[in-house]
């Protein structure tokens, strides 16, 4: 993953209060999760 779209989610996570969670399984399909942040 490219840096400056890291970064640009790190910047929107923290302005929703919410993170986005990209895993990978076994056939290398992507799963995105979002995880509310308990503040």
């Amino acid at each position: 993953m490219n840096k400056a779209i890291n970064s640009l989610r790190s910047i929107r996570e923290e302005a929703t209060g919410t993170k986005t969670v990209s895993t990978y399984n076994a056939k290398g399909f992507r799963n995105n999760r979002t995880l509310e942040q308990n503040a």
